[in-house]
Parts: C-alpha cells; sequence; structure tokens
C-alpha cells in the first residue's frame, strides 16, 4: 500500500491517496457519499415525476431510522406505492457496502401475500458503489419491476400458466 502514495501536490492526487490508504481501514468518507446519494435520489424522483400517473416523494428520515434517504412512488388511482430506503455502511471486514431495503413485489388476488407487499433487502458490495449513480440505478430498476409487476404481472403469470 505504501508503495501506491504520491508526493504530487494536486488536491486530487491527495483525494486518491486518501481513499486508498483509509479505504483499507473500513474509513471512508460517508458524507460526501450521503450528500451525492441525496443529489442522485431526488433527480431521480424529478424524472419519475415526468411520467404521467406516477408521483414520486423523497423520504428524509428521522434521527432514528435506520437509513439515510428514501423514496415512496405513488401510481394515480393505484395501491400499494413502492418504498426504497438506502444506506452506506462498513462491513466486519471493513468493506463498503449500500444496503437497498424496498419493496419487491405487491399483493394481487391471485399470489395474496400478507401485509400487501414483499419487501426484500439488496446489499451491494461492488467497488461502483462509490458512484452513488449506481445504487441508485439499482433502486431504478427495482421501482421498474414493481410497477410492472403491479400493473401487467397477473397477465404475465396467466400467458406462462397457459403454456
Amino acid at each position: 500500500m505504501i508503495e501506491t502514495l504520491t508526493m504530487r501536490c494536486s488536491k486530487d492526487e491527495w483525494l486518491n491517496d486518501l481513499d486508498l490508504g483509509l479505504g483499507n481501514i473500513g474509513v471512508y468518507r460517508m458524507k460526501t457519499l450521503k450528500n451525492l446519494l441525496i443529489r442522485n435520489m431526488s433527480e431521480l424522483s424529478d424524472l419519475i415525476n415526468d411520467y404521467e400517473s406516477l408521483r414520486s416523494f423523497t423520504i428524509v428520515p428521522y434521527k432514528e431510522d435506520n437509513f439515510w434517504f428514501g423514496m415512496k412512488v405513488m401510481a394515480e388511482g393505484g395501491y400499494l406505492p413502492f418504498y426504497a430506503y438506502v444506506f452506506y455502511g462498513v462491513d466486519e471486514k471493513n468493506k463498503l457496502f449500500a444496503e437497498i431495503y424496498y419493496t419487491a413485489r405487491p399483493t394481487t388476488e391471485e399470489f395474496p401475500i400478507e401485509g400487501g407487499v414483499e419487501w426484500k433487502t439488496d446489499r451491494i458490495y461492488e467497488s461502483e458503489i462509490k458512484d452513488t449513480r449506481y445504487v441508485v440505478a439499482n433502486l431504478k430498476n427495482s421501482f421498474i419491476i414493481y410497477e410492472s409487476y403491479k400493473r401487467i404481472g397477473r397477465e404475465i403469470i396467466y400467458s406462462v400458466l397457459e403454456e
């Protein structure tokens, strides 16, 4: 690790050295990640609001909540909104992870789910999570799957059962 540290004078090189050296011992720039996550989730929420019949809201946690930022998406005339909550953390091996807790599948008449929705937690360890847009892209994909299943899931299930 010491061989990779530089004596260059640029701020970007200093930041790179700090990220390399401190990341190995489990110290990350959480404040920066949190600010970027909030900005990227707000941008996704704004994009979703451009679609007819969808309304997206960002959720700011209370002090006792175990997440950094959340999102709620409702469809007009629909039921069971999509919820997602995101958190970054460091595991026991000093590895950075992102955790997304979200509504994965809504209940239907054919396949009822107690409580109305099925919740799922995805923990992501890839190196791309340092770019919060990667985590928000995962959240976006989960929303698309949820909303698609809610709207056309029955037709897909019936077509599979008929074959």
